[in-house]
């Protein structure tokens, strides 16, 4: 249903996901792992389509507090909602969503579409920045050009 596409990270038991072409019915992914205890950190890696930002790939916990009580992780999820959320719901541009246990990764394909969401997908990264800094060894910023995996098209 219409209503039923929101893209959440809330731990829940299930919820509808919206994905670049249909709304399943998954379990919902979370950035905190109970088990985890190495390597904690989450990792934000954001493709570049020569200027433009193409999409990202966002994965792990930030080990900031106990899990539930996690601000960094809190911050973040929040943040990357409010990105696919407006790129997908508010812009309605088809992006491919792939949605994981401990990752979700969004691209788009289209130079139309990666310019129409770059206030979107700029102020993610900036916002993770910021918190990066506040919320010191937490999170990993990274950047990949993609132009190799993309056509131009507008």
């Amino acid at each position: 249903t219409e209503k039923a596409k929101r893209l959440l990270f809330l731990p829940t038991n299930r919820k509808k996901i919206l994905t670049a072409k249909k709304v399943t019915d998954r379990l919902t992914p979370r950035f905190v792992s109970k088990q985890s205890t190495h390597n904690i950190m989450i990792y934000a890696h954001f493709f570049k389509f020569g200027k433009l930002c193409s999409g990202f790939s966002i994965s792990g916990h930030a080990g900031y507090a106990d899990y539930g009580k996690d601000i960094a992780c809190a911050s973040v999820t929040s943040a990357v909602e409010l990105t696919a959320n407006g790129i997908t719901e508010i812009l309605g541009l088809p992006a491919e969503l792939n949605l994981q246990e401990n990752e979700i990764r969004l691209s788009l394909t289209k130079e139309s579409d990666m310019i129409a969401a770059q206030p979107f997908l700029d102020a993610l990264q900036l916002h993770l920045k910021l918190l990066s800094e506040e919320f010191e060894k937490t999170i990993d910023l990274s950047e990949e050009s993609c132009e190799k995996y993309h056509f131009r098209t507008p």
